[in-house]
Formats: C-alpha cells, sequence, structure tokens
C-alpha cells in the first residue's frame, strides 16, 4: 500500500520541526556558554557609550562639530558591529 502524497508531507515536516526544535536548543545552549563573555561585551559597550554621549552633549551645547565626530564614528561602528552579528544569529538559525 503506497502512503498518500499528502501524509508523507506531513511526516517530513514533522521531522523538520523535531530537527529544528533540537537546533533551537542547541543555539540556547551555546548561548548559555558564552553568557559571561556578552555580559562583559554588553557592560564595556556601556561604559564606551557614557563618555562618548558627554562630547555629543558638550558638542552640542558649545556648537562645536570637532566633539560630536567621536559619538558619530563610535555611534555607526556599533551599529555596524550589531547590524552584523544579528545577521549572523539569523543566518545560523537558518
Amino acid at each position: 500500500m503506497t502512503i498518500p502524497p499528502i501524509i508523507a508531507i506531513y511526516q517530513s515536516l514533522g521531522d523538520f520541526s523535531s530537527h529544528s526544535r533540537l537546533a533551537i536548543f542547541q543555539l540556547l545552549d551555546d548561548i548559555r556558554a558564552q553568557a559571561p563573555y556578552l555580559a562583559m561585551g554588553s557592560f564595556s559597550l556601556g561604559c564606551l557609550n557614557v563618555p562618548i554621549h558627554l562630547l555629543l552633549l558638550l558638542g552640542a551645547m558649545m556648537r562645536s562639530p570637532c566633539l560630536m565626530l567621536p559619538w558619530l564614528a563610535v555611534i555607526l561602528l556599533e551599529h555596524l558591529v550589531l547590524t552584523r552579528l544579528c545577521s549572523l544569529t539569523y543566518n545560523g538559525l537558518c
């Protein structure tokens, strides 16, 4: 007796969902293992942002673009790095 095609599709989807579930748990385990390094990176980024934002405030009060340029450079680098990390994480799930 042959299996109808629609049942074969559902069976293959069931196998895929269990495989995806295992991949997600593996990703969570990997993130949990790297949590101290991720926390240190987030803390360092926060500590870097404080003086950079003070430069932005001083530059706005004194109307000096020279004080705003370090803020702009650091913020652009942060966005580039964070966007790349997010895309790597997303592509790793696929």
